[in-house]
């Protein structure tokens, strides 16, 4: 069993309109900004980490940067949620 994840890069003053197939974890490694209605912030224990239920996560949401610099987060899958390819370098394994 593993886990699957994904890197979100959103520029300054974006926004990112995500829907994935099941729920996940985002950790916030840099920046700030809200997902949902929900503030997110780097470096802040109570604001760098959130769980987006599978009701959330299956519709449209947006993430949306609202500070200075890029917002940089990872989505964490459970492993039944993302099954594909992995590609490394551009080549299959």
């Amino acid at each position: 069993m593993k886990f699957s994840g994904k890197e979100l890069r959103v520029p300054l003053g974006k926004t990112f309109e995500s829907r994935e197939s099941g729920a996940y974890a985002i950790l916030i490694w840099r920046g700030e900004g809200r997902v949902g209605n929900l503030r997110v912030k780097a470096e802040d224990s109570k604001l760098n980490e959130l769980f987006v239920s599978y009701e959330a996560a299956v519709e449209s949401h947006k993430i949306a940067n609202t500070s200075g610099q890029e917002l940089l987060l990872y989505k964490i899958f459970r492993p039944d949620v993302n099954r594909a390819t992995i590609i490394y370098n551009s080549l299959e394994f």
